[in-house]
């Protein structure tokens, strides 16, 4: 059976392996071939294989022993001159085996090891061994099999394929929540270098070596709890080396991945992948069981660490290859304790985005909605599940949530920062923040099926305000057509969510905890200021009792935003606001107090609503819908009732209902879902994504009008909608 042959394709005559019917020889010799036909053949295989073999060599061999185009026609006599001038070219190209050249490459073929690209395991194969590298590569030839080592630990072998993964590594898995795939996983995510899974796992020579003096404790085939115990003196051991073997910055050893977290990754990893095109390169992003596609972890602007911490944002590098975009980045540097409400880890490398983008739309352009979350300016991240949900986006929307620097890292401002600023500004870097993530949307949104020129930003609490400060922002004039502020509009006293701040004040807080860390008088204090560790900062800072927030800097912000409104110097686009019937003192008030000049101000359309529903077994209790209830429902995510009542942020004790008591045994008692619920999320669900797609929140069966200071109206959002007039009277009293 012949096994190498000539190929005809696009360029010419080329050397092509098995698998296809031999065009040179088929049992017997008929083919007739001219001189230049065969000094073009070899060319081309000359070509493929790398070589510059020169044609003249050809040509003069073959003219050594053929005079004319005659000589090949008597075939038969002629197979072992044919034989011997393949076998001179094959020589110089490596064409056959046991060829010069590059013969090995030749037949080499390139997979990728996934759990995310894992780097530094060895892998071997009968032909060949390495390590895979940065993009998690390794290499195999045809039909072989390839086995992967961290160390001298073995992890599995599996037939060579463009993608393997820790189930691929398992025979008899089923899938990927198998005991021993998750453990591979559990192993994999722990030991990566920077505890950072969405830029791919990096196993370090050292973390290898290490891994190498256990191995013979390591064992993969038990359940998570025994395994993760075989752990303990393995983590020790690295936990403790010196210098450190982990580069991550939360506080704390390293502690073994959670079962869950391991297998939801893996889940994503081998999931149906799809890859896009940004201006910085290619994304792989994963589909849900739905059919929904995401990406997580999209990076928007360089990490703002070491020189940039407290610089504007910079545009981030461009990659080689496909980044797979299936992990969590980093929430933001702040109070590790709120670490746990969010997915991935915590650190000042948190300036990422995830997108979620419904499936059956190819060539459609589809609104986006650009999600803050709430924290006031200070805390908690777009990281969740409740946020990144699929329900959303199914109503035929693209949803993208940003992560960006909170608290001193996003809003602190100091003189010494001012000084070196080309604009003599600080502070404002959270909302810069913003602004470069909705460059990276405008510029990149197309790709994954959005349209760049509909894009509605929205936001609950603290992301309401940012939703209001960029409102009142020259510079992101544009880069957003809509705008939702759920809960976010604060009087015009309150001090978490001030509406006009000054930079000068802001400037006195940033002294305040320059002080705090005792670098106030050091000779640089930009540069001391940024030698301090992240979590010795938020620390300190905390301590200080300060608030950051945006400040009126001459750049970011002009003015206050009721200034801005009345001189119309503000983003004028329709805008969605409200407030929950429970809802925080301050910011009923704030609804009350923006409403009547905002809508007089604001050419374009300003509705309004009051969101008041809860699950039967919390209201039959008496508790109201408390601050960030509806979140619940916007984003149709029932496992979040509990978080979104404990992060309430109310700024009181207890939270449900403003001072109303907590009802005996709530916490014992859950919310509960049932079909009136579900009314409550699909009407929610239709008039934002319907409002994204239009500017007009309407719905099938119920029109909402837009809110004017003269007819005062709203609707309210309970088992069914309804309109009503009088805002001042649709709150409860407070105190």
């Amino acid at each position: 059976m012949c096994r190498r042959f000539l190929w005809r394709c696009r360029d010419g005559w080329g050397c092509r392996y098995r698998g296809q019917v031999c065009h040179l020889f088929q049992g017997r010799v008929d083919f007739i071939y001219s001189i230049d036909l065969m000094r073009s053949a070899f060319l081309s295989m000359s070509c493929r294989a790398g070589k510059n073999l020169p044609g003249s060599l050809i040509t003069r061999t073959m003219r050594q022993n053929m005079t004319t185009n005659n000589a090949l026609r008597s075939a038969a006599g002629r197979l072992p001159l044919l034989l011997a001038i393949l076998a001179l070219a094959a020589s110089q190209t490596g064409c056959f085996d046991g060829g010069g050249g590059s013969s090995k490459r030749h037949d080499t073929r390139t997979g990728v090891f996934v759990d995310s690209p894992v780097s530094g395991l060895r892998y071997a194969t009968d032909s060949q061994d390495g390590v895979t590298d940065s993009q998690g590569t390794f290499e195999y030839r045809h039909n072989e099999t390839v086995a992967f080592y961290l160390g001298d630990l073995k992890l599995g072998e599996a037939n060579g394929a463009e993608v393997i993964t820790p189930l691929d590594l398992v025979a008899d898995a089923d899938d990927h929540t198998d005991e021993t795939v998750t453990n591979i996983a559990v192993l994999l995510q722990t030991l990566d270098q920077d505890g950072n899974v969405s830029n791919g796992i990096t196993i370090t020579p050292e973390i290898a070596e290490r891994v190498s003096d256990y191995a013979d404790r390591l064992a993969f085939d038990m359940d998570y709890a025994a395994f993760s115990a075989s752990l303990a003196d393995l983590l020790a051991d690295l936990n403790s080396a010196e210098p450190p073997l982990f580069t991550d910055t939360f506080p704390g050893p390293r502690a073994v991945v959670a079962e869950a977290e391991a297998q939801e990754h893996l889940g994503r990893a081998i999931a149906p992948q799809k890859v896009v095109d940004t201006e910085y390169g290619k994304l792989s992003g994963f589909q849900h069981p739905d059919g929904t596609w995401a990406w997580y972890g999209v990076p928007y602007a360089k990490p703002p660490v070491g020189e940039l911490r407290w610089k504007p944002p910079v545009k981030p590098e461009a990659w080689e290859g496909v980044r797979w975009a299936t992990g969590w980045a980093d929430q933001s540097a702040q109070n590790p304790a709120y670490a746990a409400f969010g997915e991935g880890g915590m650190s000042e490398d948190s300036l990422y985005l995830n997108i979620t983008v419904p499936d059956g739309h190819d060539g459609e352009k589809l609104p986006v909605m650009v999600w803050f979350h709430g924290g006031g300016f200070a805390i908690l991240t777009g990281n969740t599940k409740a946020f990144n949900n699929t329900s959303l986006p199914q109503e035929g929307v693209v949803v993208v949530t940003v992560n960006h620097r909170l608290g001193p890292f996003g809003y602190m401002a100091h003189p010494a920062l001012t000084a070196e600023s080309p604009d003599s500004t600080s502070g404002n870097y959270g909302q810069l923040d913003l602004i470069a993530a909705l460059e990276w949307v405008r510029d990149n949104i197309a790709g994954f099926g959005g349209d760049p020129d509909n894009v509605t930003i929205f936001g609950e609490s603290g992301g309401g305000g940012k939703v209001l400060s960029l409102i009142n922002s020259p510079m992101a004039s544009g880069l957003f057509h809509k705008a939702i502020v759920q809960s976010g509009m604060a009087g015009p006293d309150d001090q978490l969510m001030p509406i006009k701040n000054l930079l000068a004040a802001e400037e006195a807080d940033g002294v305040a905890v320059a002080e705090a860390l005792q670098v106030q008088d050091a000779e640089d204090v930009a540069a001391a200021l940024r030698a301090v560790p992240w979590p010795e900062l938020a620390a300190v800072a905390d301590s200080t009792g300060r608030l950051f927030s945006p400040n009126v800097d001459g750049i970011y912000m002009l003015g206050g935003i009721r200034e801005s409104f009345e001189a119309g110097a503000h983003n004028d686009v329709p805008v969605i606001a409200g407030a929950n019937q429970g809802d925080t003192p301050g910011l009923i008030d704030g609804l009350k107090w923006y409403m009547p000049w905002m809508a007089d101000n604001n050419a374009s359309a300003v509705f309004t609503y009051v969101f008041d529903h809860l699950p039967d077994n919390w209201s039959s209790q008496g508790a109201l819908a408390y601050h960030g209830a509806e979140l619940v429902y916007v984003f149709d995510y029932p496992d979040s009732f509990l978080s979104h009542y404990l992060l309430g942020l109310t700024g009181l004790q207890d939270p449900v209902g403003g001072d109303t008591p907590t009802p005996e045994g709530f916490f014992m008692n859950h919310p509960g879902w049932n079909p009136n619920d579900e009314a409550v999320t699909d009407n929610m669900r239709a008039m934002w994504a319907n409002f994204a797609r239009s500017g007009d929140p309407s719905i099938e069966d119920f029109e909402w009008p837009a809110y004017t200071s003269e007819n005062d109206t709203y609707i309210r959002i309970a088992q069914s909608l309804t309109m009503e007039t009088g805002l001042e009277e649709a709150f409860p009293e407070s105190d």
